[in-house]
């Protein structure tokens, strides 16, 4: 099984994204990664985080949707985007892409 991992980082957008939505069975914004799924016009299965980088109407709308959200304490041992990748992994995910991983 396939993920995708949108994180808040700098992002290309990769020209076989549509194959790589297509094929991903779980989709999970890594907190202000839901900016860069919202550039994507892609609606996340998850969001997860501390949510310091979302906006807390953006949260809520996500969640109306049916989005599942979840909400970290800030002070954590771990970033977001390693919540996101244990999420996925223990989903039984086996092959993860991150878009937006790095920095500027």
């Amino acid at each position: 099984m396939q993920a995708l991992i949108v994180a808040n980082g700098v992002m290309q957008i990769p020209p076989d994204i549509s194959l790589l939505l297509q094929a991903s069975s779980l989709i999970v914004a890594a907190d202000g990664g839901v900016n860069n799924c919202k550039l994507l016009a892609v609606e996340p299965n998850i969001i997860i985080g501390d949510h310091d980088s979302v906006d807390p109407g953006e949260a809520n709308a996500f969640r109306a949707k049916g989005v599942e959200v979840i909400q970290y304490p800030a002070r954590k041992d771990e970033t977001d985007l390693e919540l996101a990748l244990h999420y996925a992994l223990n989903r039984g995910i086996t092959d993860i892409y991150i878009l937006g991983g790095l920095g500027a």
